[in-house]
């Protein structure tokens, strides 16, 4: 695709469906045929250049610039090529995405990545609840690909994830990892109460104690395990920050559970 950058230049009064603008969808179009392109805000058909400013770029990206909550679901069921978001977005920012790169220099609203099934988001501030969990009509959360969060991730993140990585750099809010089928979940800062609730398989690394450890996860021991070696060779490619705050701890506190739910997920956290 051409390199096109879209600025904000008025501000939408109602939330903005930004789905149908994806690399594959505008790449190759000229300007004008870019800026007719119609868009749905409620009842009314908008064009895109009524609000935003469309010029070319070098590189072969699709950016926007100057991004507000109102601007929901930017590379929602994006297949291909990368996308650089500059601003705090609305909601579902990449869901149902099976390829390509998101980059988000601010923060995310809620339902990040909701049912991705492959391609990679990056953000570099915090990110709404449900990080990477299930939107309220479909019954599984994440099912690939990787969400590195800069900060910090609200609440129910990973909630149904069925596959897939998602790290936080931050916090995680109440119920992360809760119902988890599978996949991964590695928090370095702190987390709230419920984590791992209800989940049958997948795994949750975590830096720090937990404030309070639900009666239905069962304590294994510490031990040093091959997992977090593995899963450390993977995050020195994609999360530095990560794994200089995790390369240093050799061995892990291993809790099984949700036994409520099968009791084979587990929950391993640095023994420091």
């Amino acid at each position: 695709m051409t390199g096109l950058r879209l600025s904000l230049v008025e501000q939408p009064k109602f939330s903005l469906d930004l789905s149908s603008i994806l690399p594959d969808t505008i790449g190759g179009k000229s300007l004008d045929a870019v800026r007719r392109t119609s868009l749905a805000q409620g009842r009314r058909k908008i064009l895109l250049g009524d609000l935003f400013e469309v010029a070319k770029i070098s590189e072969d990206t699709l950016e926007f610039h100057g991004v507000t909550k109102e601007l929901s679901r930017i590379g929602s069921g994006m297949t291909q090529g990368v996308i650089r978001i500059v601003g705090n977005p609305g909601d579902e920012i990449g869901a149902f995405m099976t390829g390509g790169e998101i980059h988000l220099h601010g923060n995310a609203g809620d339902y990040l990545g909701s049912g991705m099934r492959g391609g990679i988001i990056h953000v570099s501030g915090s990110s709404g609840d449900f990080t990477a969990g299930a939107l309220p009509h479909t019954s599984l959360g994440m099912r690939d690909g990787i969400i590195c969060i800069g900060k910090s991730v609200g609440m129910r993140a990973g909630e149904r994830m069925r596959r897939g990585l998602l790290v936080a750099n931050g916090n995680a809010g109440p119920y992360c990892g809760s119902n988890m089928i599978a996949g991964t979940i590695v928090v370095t800062g702190c987390t709230g109460p419920g984590i791992g609730f209800g989940m049958s398989r997948g795994t949750i690394l975590l830096k720090r104690e937990p404030p309070q450890m639900l009666v239905t996860f069962n304590d294994c021991g510490t031990f040093q395990l091959t997992f977090p070696t593995l899963l450390l060779s993977q995050l020195r490619r994609i999360n530095r920050t990560a794994f200089r705050r995790l390369r240093s701890i050799k061995r892990f506190r291993r809790l099984t559970g949700d036994i409520a739910c099968g009791g084979q997920g587990e929950l391993l956290v640095a023994d420091q």
